[in-house]
């Protein structure tokens, strides 16, 4: 009896580790922004802004393993090329890429990470930003809040959207290391005004890990 109970807990054993394993490799990817480390941002995967063409953003893609190249599509043939998109696969865990053109050369990146990085990992990555900026949407279908938190020093714009539709307005959200990027954008930080719905003298600065009182939201 004594034998049959250990083979028995053996094996609960096993599969309480092989369970654990599995879940831990599924929530442990990451970002292609944190996997991928091949250049300092704005820059990304080699694609530097002014600076790469639309023939050089898709040899890069191709030769990306974390790419589904059957999924990379162009907007427009050269030189006029609006945009290139993408969708990942494993290893990484966000959802699609988009790269912009402006005279022939890379304008801005944006990564739609739903979810694939944390502000945790954001902050280490990018250190403490300047200043962010709120969004807010009330429609009967659509009812949000998005927090633009902004490096403008280093070029980059980092996307958090807290969905309330089907349920009563909050007067504040509350930021935590836990608390999921929606998307990330690479700019130019020298000619990123266009990318800004406010002036810059309209952002708000910065107080960390906090509560964030919100404003009216519009139609």
């Amino acid at each position: 009896m004594r034998q049959f109970l250990l083979v028995v807990a053996a094996i609960l054993g096993f599969f309480l580790i092989s369970a654990t394993a599995l879940y831990l490799l599924a929530t442990s990817r990451p970002s292609a922004l944190i996997y991928d480390d091949t250049c300092p941002p704005p820059c990304w995967l080699g694609i530097t802004l002014a600076e790469t063409s639309p023939w050089e953003v898709m040899q890069i893609l191709v030769e990306a393993p974390f790419v589904d190249q059957g999924s990379i599509r162009q907007a427009g043939d050269p030189p006029a090329t609006d945009h290139i998109t993408w969708r990942f696969r494993r290893p990484v865990r966000d959802l699609a890429g988009y790269v912009y053109f402006t005279d022939g050369r890379a304008s801005h990146i944006r990564i739609v990470t739903l979810g694939a990085m944390s502000l945790r990992e954001a902050l280490e990555k990018y250190g403490e930003p300047e200043a962010f900026w709120l969004q807010t949407r009330d429609r009967p279908a659509e009812r949000w809040t998005q927090l633009n938190i902004i490096y403008p020093e280093i070029g980059c714009l980092l996307e958090i959207r807290f969905d309330y539709t089907g349920k009563p307005a909050p007067t504040s959200v509350s930021l935590t290391g836990g608390t999921l990027i929606r998307a990330i954008t690479y700019f130019d930080p020298g000619d990123a005004t266009a990318l800004f719905p406010i002036p810059v003298d309209e952002f708000l600065e910065w107080q960390g890990l906090t509560r964030v009182p919100l404003p009216m939201p519009t139609q």
